[in-house]
């Protein structure tokens, strides 16, 4: 899929009690990133984000430089003590929802992917005050940071 291109479908991948309480409870369940098996991930995140800002504080003059400054030294002060309410949940864009690494991580003893409209989803998730963000796991891409 291209950079600007939007997935139709996203797929959540979960257990048979998963699924059992997102159809009754009308609910999927995010994860504070501090609770996850990596939670390190957040670190690689904040990382990427502090080497990104400092390729521009390399040129930048004057209150940008200062702004771009503050930034950094805020950034550099989260850490599980001094945290951000940061919650995640997993969805993949393969096709037909069939990501053999989704199934072994979520389902390892079977389950379901349950494929949500993209447009719907990104729709709640303005009101409800949050974003999708792709996380992408390669060598090529170090900044899991781009916005769907």
């Amino acid at each position: 899929m291209g950079a600007n291109k939007k997935p139709t479908r996203l797929y959540h991948y979960t257990t048979v009690d998963g699924l059992k309480g997102i159809i009754e409870d009308q609910e999927i369940w995010a994860t504070d990133i501090f609770y996850l098996n990596d939670w390190k991930e957040f670190y690689h995140g904040r990382d990427a984000l502090i080497n990104q800002i400092n390729k521009y504080l390399s040129s930048a003059e004057g209150p940008t430089r200062r702004a771009l400054q503050r930034v950094v030294k805020a950034v550099k002060r989260l850490d599980p003590m001094n945290r951000p309410h940061a919650f995640v949940c997993s969805f993949s864009t393969a096709a037909g929802g069939d990501d053999l690494s989704q199934w072994r991580a979520y389902c390892p003893t079977g389950g379901y992917a349950i494929g949500f409209p993209y447009k719907k989803l990104d729709h709640v998730g303005f009101i409800a005050g949050f974003q999708l963000v792709r996380c992408l796991y390669s060598e090529e891409y170090h900044y899991p940071l781009e916005i769907l």
